[in-house]
């Protein structure tokens, strides 16, 4: 693993948290109930995305393929600021285990977005 692609990788995930949780977290830039009609018809993942760099819009695709067990590791690492210690509890995993598997996490989206 070339350590610069595992950098990048952290490097193009905080961004995509960034992009996530603005659009995903938190309160949203509109309250549904300050208009008069929801639109429930489009509630795909692809909407938060429309104005995103096109990186970000291939790694949330790479995301999307993961297992939901590594994708709620991933969503874990880093949308909750909390220490690892107390993510790996919330799975009822030890420690090593939940940092090995985001080890493999980066190591398998650095695979499909650098290729090496």
């Amino acid at each position: 693993m070339n350590p610069e692609n595992m950098q990048g990788i952290k490097d193009l995930l905080n961004e995509w948290a960034a992009w996530s949780i603005d659009r995903r977290g938190g309160y949203p830039r509109q309250a549904a109930f300050a208009s008069e009609r929801v639109d429930n018809c489009n509630r795909s993942t692809e909407t938060y995305y429309d104005n995103a760099p096109p990186e970000i819009v291939r790694l949330n695709d790479e995301v999307e393929r993961l297992a939901p067990p590594f994708k709620r590791i991933l969503a874990l690492e880093y949308f909750d600021r909390r220490p690892q210690k107390t993510k790996a509890a919330l799975l009822g995993i030890p420690r090593q285990v939940f940092s090995q598997r985001v080890l493999w996490i980066h190591q398998q989206l650095s695979y499909a977005m650098f290729g090496e």
